[in-house]
């Protein structure tokens, strides 16, 4: 069985999700996340391959997110 490379996308803007899931949903296993804190959460849970991140979202910096 083959392992499907796993993408979790950082965005605060909903619409990013669906760009990044309907350009790399067929080859990888997309996961949205809205905010810093559900990202960390789900890269725990869900430890993915790639991780790309909003550089500009409001809530949560990528230092932040980076340094947890």
């Amino acid at each position: 069985m083959n392992k499907q490379t796993k993408i979790l996308i950082v965005d605060d803007e909903s619409f990013m999700h669906d760009i990044f899931t309907k350009t790399l949903g067929d080859s990888y296993a997309v996961t949205p996340a809205e905010s810093g804190a559900d990202a960390l959460m789900l890269a725990q849970s869900e430890r993915p391959d790639l991780i790309i991140l909003d550089v500009e979202c409001p809530a949560w910096t990528v230092t932040n997110c980076v340094g947890a």
